[in-house]
């Protein structure tokens, strides 16, 4: 039994990787992973619960809507992402995405597990929290999650992980 669920767990985790070099235009991603994570990619674990986690915001953002559109932050798709967060994305992987793009998605995730896997790379062990943080309060807020700052950004922060654990 043991060696039949590894072997489901290895399969999963190349599909997983065959899913995100097919949603992008070239094989970068899958080369990304590797250089994000400076050669220490996560494991099949990490990968399960990063997933979790990005549907999890896409609820709280969307509620996991495709179309979604928010005018007063020209926030586009099911990750409500931002100009200014695709410009990060394409500064981090080299790539040249577009708005419009962010809507399919394949794409919309890919994009949050390149920023996650960017900013999160220096943490032993990545939490969903961590990714909630990045997310809401930019590259660096996953440094709140062990040391909080009373401040309006942290109460955001925390107001947001806490809608997050609702769909964890």
């Amino acid at each position: 039994m043991k060696k039949m669920e590894r072997i489901f767990k290895i399969a999963l985790l190349i599909a997983f990787i065959f899913m995100c070099v097919k949603a992008c235009t070239t094989t970068m991603f899958a080369k990304s992973i590797y250089e994000l994570t400076d050669g220490n990619p996560p494991s099949l674990e990490e990968f399960q619960m990063l997933e979790r986690t990005i549907e999890a915001i896409s609820m709280v953002e969307s509620q996991n809507q495709c179309g979604a559109y928010n005018q007063a932050e020209n926030a586009l798709g099911c990750m409500q992402i931002r100009p200014i967060m695709l410009a990060d994305y394409n500064r981090i992987s080299g790539e040249n995405r577009f708005m419009y793009e962010v809507r399919d998605r394949r794409i919309a995730y890919m994009i949050a597990k390149v920023i996650f896997l960017h900013y999160t790379k220096d943490i032993k062990n990545p939490t969903p929290q961590h990714y909630s943080f990045v997310w809401n309060g930019g590259g660096d807020a996953w440094k709140r999650v062990k040391r909080p700052k009373n401040d309006l950004k942290q109460k955001n922060l925390d107001s947001y992980w806490e809608k997050v654990k609702l769909y964890l």
